[in-house]
């Protein structure tokens, strides 16, 4: 491994983001309760994972062909937060309030 063995990897950018979902997560969860939200939270990755969530969203809330398409395609910036179906805080994490003026219950 060389000199490549000996230097510490830098993962600060992914570690600020997990601690950012995390941060909302808590937020959302001591705001309503485990039982008014559903937080889903999905790794780019997991791709096939990710398709049946947004087709729910744009038959539950009616959303747009084009956001939908979109957010298949993962062609918004990551990381996304996505609340019925409309992404917001594209490329950061949003704020509580940023996300409340999301949610309808």
């Amino acid at each position: 491994m060389g000199d490549y063995g000996k230097k510490e990897h830098s993962y600060e950018g992914i570690r600020k983001v997990v601690d950012e979902c995390g941060r909302l997560h808590r937020e959302i969860r001591e705001r309503f309760g485990e039982d008014q939200v559903e937080i889903t939270q999905i790794e780019p990755r997991a791709y096939f994972y990710l398709m049946p969530k947004v087709i729910k969203d744009l038959i539950t809330f009616n959303r747009s062909l084009f956001s939908s398409f979109r957010t298949i395609f993962l062609l918004y910036p990551l990381p996304t937060v996505i609340v019925n179906g409309n992404p917001i805080g594209k490329g950061n994490i949003p704020t509580l309030k940023e996300v409340l003026k999301e949610i309808t219950i």
